[in-house]
């Protein structure tokens, strides 16, 4: 085959992959338009209205992760690429009326690697984590190994810097997590995590996992508890997903620097209890502060930062 032969089939694959590319893109924001459109139709127990609203938070997800493979590609694994993802995913912040208020702010935003352990109440958490992510700058979270088969979307998101952990073999964990810790130690990137594991759909926080404190032990890293209040304009059962106002409290980061792997339990628990008190203040908090339709009803930024 003659250069000039290469070299047509070249620019007839690169016009092939563009044109995909494109009719790719145009279609996924024809469904998200669709999404946003269904997200606001019938009454507020509607259930389809209540499905479309977290459909569109996944479809964000998916597709905010997916399309931005090119850019990946020019610099994959560099958690900076999550920096992208989240962009556009705190856009569904504006669309489904959710506002953030970030106390403790300052504790987000310093250059050092370390864990940031957060509570797990609901999908909606991607959008408390991405509404972060432009504090945390240089962070990225742990999913199960399982999400990488999850194709397109998983081989994406592991080239946007997202380690997957094996939670079938201790030993693969374990090894997942001894790069975290090189990565949090020598490049100052921040783990985003939750340590209960999975959702928990009821007030309160369920048992930690031990193998991230386990971890930040290792690496000599501090661990940032932060938490998240309960959503009170969501309920799964009746199917309502109204407008709302989430308080992210960012507790003050715990040394590690003198323990031991003995000390693992101890630090555990030490973390559950502080984020634990902290969860229930906000819970009342919001309980009382959401009874007030003035409170509810008001208009708020999209985030707002405080230093306390």
């Amino acid at each position: 085959m003659s250069v000039n032969s290469l070299v047509s089939c070249a620019k007839c694959l690169l016009e092939w992959v563009v044109r995909g590319y494109l009719w790719t893109l145009a279609v996924c924001l024809a469904i998200f338009i669709v999404l946003v459109i269904a997200a606001n139709l019938g009454d507020r127990r509607s259930k389809f209205r209540f499905l479309a609203k977290f459909a569109m938070i996944y479809f964000a997800t998916i597709m905010g992760t997916t399309l931005l493979i090119p850019v990946f590609l020019l610099r994959p694994r560099n958690v900076v690429n999550c920096k992208i993802v989240g962009w556009f995913i705190r856009k569904c912040s504006f669309l489904l009326e959710v506002t953030w208020e970030v106390r403790g702010a300052r504790r987000l935003q310093d250059n050092v690697g370390g864990l940031i352990c957060a509570n797990h109440q609901s999908s909606i958490d991607i959008l408390a984590m991405f509404n972060l992510w432009e504090l945390m700058d240089r962070v990225t979270g742990i999913a199960k190994k399982e999400m990488f088969y999850v194709f397109p979307f998983g081989p994406a998101a592991w080239l946007a810097g997202l380690p997957y952990i094996d939670r079938q073999s201790p030993k693969a964990g374990y090894q997942t997590l001894g790069k975290c810790a090189r990565l949090m130690k020598e490049d100052d990137i921040k783990m985003f995590i939750y340590p209960e594991g999975t959702r928990n759909s009821k007030r309160g926080l369920l048992p930690f996992k031990r193998g991230a404190f386990k971890t930040a032990i290792t690496a000599k890293v501090p661990i940032t508890p932060l938490v998240v209040s309960p959503y009170y304009f969501i309920d799964t059962k009746k199917y309502i997903f109204d407008k709302g106002h989430v308080i992210i409290s960012v507790l003050n980061p715990i040394d590690t620097t003198d323990l031991k792997d003995s000390d693992t339990d101890t630090l555990m628990t030490n973390c559950r209890n502080l984020m634990l008190e902290e969860y229930e203040k906000l819970a009342k908090e919001i309980d009382k502060k959401s009874a007030d339709p003035t409170w509810r009803d008001r208009n708020r930024p999209r985030m707002a930062l405080k230093d306390e």
